[in-house]
């Protein structure tokens, strides 16, 4: 039987004696309980293997200028969803850099024509 918070949850209902069992997320508060879940579970060591595997993405201009406006929204998205928060943010981050900085440029050469 693989360790999983499932099968703990269940197994551990099947032990009490009043039926009520250890709540999946005790099992993450419970330090010895914690530590044995991470040593003997499969899908623990899974999910740290992907969190290692997922490359962090550069930025740089040709990022942006190969969007086009024609792409696949649902596969986009189904890639945004693999990344982390922090993956997101620093992505945004930068994405408004790029974009504050072009603008910066846009006004300016506008301005130059004016003149």
């Amino acid at each position: 039987m693989p360790v999983t918070y499932k099968n703990i949850q269940e197994k551990s209902k099947k032990l009490d004696s009043n039926g009520k069992g250890i709540h999946p997320n005790t099992i993450k508060t419970n330090e010895e309980l914690y530590s044995y879940y991470k040593q003997h579970s499969r899908t623990y060591k899974i999910k740290q293997v992907k969190k290692k595997t997922l490359q962090h993405s550069t930025f740089d201009e040709s990022t942006i200028r190969r969007i086009s406006p024609d792409r696949n929204l649902i596969n986009i998205r189904r890639k945004y969803m693999k990344l982390s928060k922090e993956e997101l943010i620093d992505m945004l981050i930068q994405i408004e850099q790029y974009v504050a900085l072009n603008q910066n440029k846009w006004v300016a050469s506008h301005f130059q024509k004016f003149k």
